[in-house]
């Protein structure tokens, strides 16, 4: 695109300005010419009166301003480190998806009827346009869709955990504005010792100040019952393990037949044992109980034995199933998630690791907090090295270019003050550095060399001149180039302004690029006006003084 510009300016641009030249005309004044004149004497006089102001004291105390920029580069170093980078990634912007947890071996069909419940409560909330539910065992997800003119992300999950779900837990696990997730895994041999590590590491995660909230990211499976068959009793009544365990099939769940299809609907019709059903406990029951198993009669092949029961002929033990088993390379792992402000993950995994020297590992186990967030958040932090290295290019081009080593100095420098400025601003709004961040940062340091570049092309009269006439040519300088630079500026400052009254769910990148594009190029311009002017004044002084030294000395030597 800059080289697009170029070449449009350097030949469209000609033409269009020389096509009124020389044709003889009379320009209309209209009928608020006057007021507008004045108007613009006004400004246009405190507009002199601001730079000659400004060419005083970049005259008579550039010191003082390059201190300043210096303060504000070092508060906005500050400010970064203070914050940090950020890695999540942005959510959606017209909707939100939540999780919903209820105990291992909840049926799909319960969690339905809840569900359904839930969305159409929801669903009359305003902002709410559409509410989209998934049940499935032990667990169900919902999606939320909302105007994002009427309520923000925010809201939407604010009123989603206000209304309450029967034995179920609401969990977001995409990132917003004001939460960031984090997981830490840990890594070992055995399920239900790793489950046991998780939840105690959930319980000391909880007490740390930053942390908001904890999850575990697994849960116990439905409770089961294993039977194991007594070998010895089998084989003396003649009882074979397959018919035990049909028989308890056939009592507990009563495989379907067939399906009958009538106007109401399709009814299942299932096949039972009669027998084996009819326990001394069930008084009618359509349905077992966990207790009516062991009280199960079987009948023996051997006629001289008494029918037995369940609890004679086999062992039962109670447990639960594993509802999910992770591997990570070849090692099985449990995790949970931790919720925090917008922070860098390397700050919080320093304020975690001495929670983590709290708990008690078993030979060969392992802890580790959000590999892929650290790894981005350390590419993050290296864009500043290629940042440095492009103002090093860019040095090496202005001063082939003014074949001067002193002026890139003075131009580069109102970067740093530049792009403090924004970065200060994001930081007390409550924002951090991002990628969106980053990218904006590059295009106002573009920005910047450019308004200094135009102002510093000017200063060769100033640099020049004797020290009772350096602020009238200062003067000068900056009012011959002040127009250039005020719609230079202006113009990126007019694009960015309307991208900053979108909302905060319309797009959080175009918001982050244009608020520091704003900023930034506000600061470029008024840097270029004092921090360029005061610090190659300084640099022209020290230079004098320089070759002044090594006169004085040349002529010492050439004396002795």
């Amino acid at each position: 695109m800059t080289l697009a510009a170029l070449v449009l300016s350097l030949t469209l641009m000609p033409p269009l300005l020389l096509w009124d030249m020389g044709k003889p005309g009379r320009v209309s004044r209209g009928k608020y010419g006057l007021p507008g004149r004045r108007f613009a004497r006004r400004v246009s006089r405190k507009i002199c009166r601001f730079l000659v102001t400004d060419a005083h004291l970049c005259v008579r105390y550039p010191h003082w301003i390059c201190a300043a920029a210096l303060i504000l580069t070092a508060a906005g170093i500050t400010a970064f480190v203070i914050r940090g980078t950020d890695t999540a990634a942005r959510g959606s912007e017209d909707s939100v998806y939540g999780h919903i947890e209820f105990e291992g071996g909840f049926l799909a069909g319960e969690v339905d009827r809840l569900l359904a419940t839930y969305s159409e409560t929801l669903a009359e909330k305003k902002g709410i346009k559409n509410v989209q539910t998934g049940a499935r065992t032990g667990t169900g997800s919902v999606l939320i869709s909302f105007d994002s003119k009427l309520i923000d992300s925010g809201g939407v999950r604010q009123i989603a955990r206000s209304i309450s779900i029967p034995g179920g837990f609401l969990f977001f696990p995409e990132t917003s504005t004001k939460e960031r997730y984090w997981e830490i895994t840990i890594s070992g041999d055995d399920d239900r010792r790793l489950r046991e590590l998780a939840a105690e590491l959930a319980r000391l995660c909880g007490t740390v100040p930053m942390i908001r909230e904890c999850v575990l990211n697994f849960k116990e499976g439905g409770k089961n019952i294993t039977l194991t068959p007594k070998r010895d009793i089998f084989s003396k009544s003649g009882l074979t393990f397959y018919q035990a365990a049909d028989t308890l099939r056939r009592a507990i769940h009563g495989p379907v037949a067939y399906k009958k299809m009538t106007s109401s609907g399709e009814v299942d019709v299932r096949v039972r044992t009669r027998d084996s059903f009819i326990s001394p406990n069930n008084d009618g029951r359509d349905m077992l109980r966990k207790n009516d198993i062991p009280e199960m009669i079987f009948t023996s092949p051997n006629s001289d034995l008494l029918p037995l029961r369940a609890d004679i002929v086999m062992d039962f033990q109670e447990g639960q199933e594993l509802s999910s088993i992770r591997r990570e390379d070849r090692r099985r792992t449990a995790s949970i998630t931790v919720s925090t402000r917008p922070v860098d993950p390397r700050r919080v995994k320093a304020e975690l690791e001495k929670i983590f020297m709290k708990l008690e590992l078993p030979a060969g186990y392992s802890i580790e907090f959000d590999t892929e967030a650290i790894r981005k958040s350390q590419e993050l932090t290296e864009t500043f090295f290629y940042f440095l290295l492009v103002l090093i290019f860019c040095y090496m081009i202005i001063a082939s270019v003014n074949e001067s080593f002193s002026l890139p100095l003075a131009v580069l420098a109102a970067i740093p003050p530049s792009l403090a400025f924004p970065a200060i601003f994001l930081v007390v709004s409550g924002g951090s550095f991002n990628s969106a961040a980053a990218c904006a940062f590059v295009a106002v340091s573009g920005m910047a060399v450019n308004a200094a570049v135009l102002c510093a092309s000017g200063l060769e009269h100033f640099l020049k001149a004797e020290n009772g006439e350096k602020v009238l040519s200062l003067y000068r300088a900056l009012r011959n180039r002040l127009p250039a630079l005020c719609a230079t500026t202006a113009t990126s400052v007019a694009g960015s302004l309307p991208f900053l009254l979108l909302r905060e769910n319309s797009n959080i990148l175009v918001r982050t690029l244009s608020l520091v594009a704003a900023l930034g190029v506000g600061a470029s311009a008024f840097c270029s006006i004092t921090v360029v002017p005061a610090l190659a004044l300084i640099i022209n002084r020290l230079r004098r003084q320089f070759f002044l030294w090594k006169g004085i000395s040349a002529c010492a030597e050439s004396d002795a």
